[in-house]
């Protein structure tokens, strides 16, 4: 029967049970310097065996499904140092990924809903000038890919002669990035400024008609803004540091097929809008500035070594949905812990608390 007549509850109840197994090996190879140039190269392989099993209202409904993830690549990266002060890198990645997605209703047959492969070159390229042997900035340009993807569940049954959905396209960005780097014995510092275009996002949804989770791509989007961190080494004892992300930009520019929830909020939900125009709206779960500071005060005592470390969270608010039904507002959290390190043994202590005041 269709799948609608299976849930005559307005409540499901649900159980997961995934498996994963995987393997993945790397071989890099360094060379020496001839002249002012150098180079790395390697080889990356990735074999990937997911299962889940899920279980609706006490096995009244169940499902599995199996994809399995092959991907590998080969990549070589050179550096030429013009001056002492000046150099340029280039490199290019090569990667191939394929997935096999199979999956059943209750103890059906296996059917294969998923069967794609995707190759890839992303090329990378920066320019470094160092000021001083502390101080340092570079530009880099570089691209990246992001293998296609399909639900974790089998979807509903296609119509006779029609297929099952095609797994999301790959995801692409096209990453610029100026910056500046310090590094003393007192403090480092690093700050960027960055600029991303993706092609194809990958964006993930759930289906309350068919309760499945599904990938889908918007069209095109954009991220830009400032990154930076560093510490301050401020006396023997005492260690700060920070960090902090502004966006003030990240946006879906061409996003008009997404699946969005519309209220009002009825005894089976939400209604479901599947071509619902997200184009030029703020993405999903992106707020505009996060940061982090904290302080470690740190000594040494005929017993052994105590430090203290405080750190304080915080972030702007955000959203879950398109049309802004779900949102988290801004927050704070706190956190610290007391470590000991006493000379009788090799153990180190910690007392730790999260969210201490327990941030909702």
């Amino acid at each position: 029967p269709p799948r609608s007549t299976l849930f005559p509850y307005t409540t499901l109840f649900r159980s997961v049970i995934p498996r994963d197994q995987a393997v993945s090996q790397e071989f890099d190879f360094a060379s020496k310097k001839w002249g002012g140039f150098s180079y790395v190269a390697g080889f990356y392989g990735l074999y990937d065996n997911q299962r889940e099993h899920d279980s609706y209202n006490g096995g009244l409904f169940s499902d599995d499904s199996t994809i399995v993830t092959h991907a590998a690549a080969l990549f070589g990266e050179g550096t030429y140092e013009f001056t002492d002060q000046f150099s340029a890198v280039a490199g290019v990645r090569l990667s191939r990924d394929s997935l096999n997605a199979k999956g059943r209703d209750f103890t059906g047959p296996f059917t294969q809903y998923g069967d794609r492969s995707w190759n890839s070159a992303t090329p990378r390229a920066s320019l470094r000038y160092k000021f001083t042997p502390d101080l340092m900035t570079y530009f880099t340009y570089s691209q990246g890919f992001k293998a296609g993807v399909v639900s974790g569940q089998l979807p509903p049954a296609p119509a006779p002669g029609a297929s099952y959905p095609a797994p999301a396209d790959p995801e692409k960005i096209y990453a610029y990035e100026v910056g500046m780097k310090a590094e003393t014995e007192i403090y480092t510092a690093n700050l960027a400024a960055f600029y991303y275009s993706y092609k194809d996002l990958q964006t993930e949804v759930f289906n309350t008609a068919t309760f499945t989770t599904i990938p889908e791509n918007a069209t095109t989007a954009e991220i830009y803004g400032l990154d930076f961190d560093g510490t301050a080494q401020l006396n023997d004892w005492f260690q700060l540091r920070f960090s902090g992300t502004y966006l003030p930009t990240a946006k879906y520019k061409e996003f008009d097929h997404a699946i969005a929830y519309l209220p009002p909020m009825t005894q089976f939900g939400l209604a479901t809008d599947n071509d619902y125009n997200a184009s030029n709206s703020r993405m999903l779960v992106t707020p505009k500035f996060t940061g982090t500071i904290a302080g470690t005060y740190g000594d040494n005592f005929g017993w052994g070594r105590f430090e203290a470390t405080s750190s304080l969270y915080y972030s702007t608010g955000y959203r879950w949905e398109y049309t802004d039904t779900v949102t988290t507002g801004p927050y704070a959290l706190l956190g610290a812990k007391l470590t000991f390190s006493p000379n009788v043994n090799r153990f180190k202590y910690t007392l730790y608390g999260k969210n201490i005041t327990n941030r909702a």
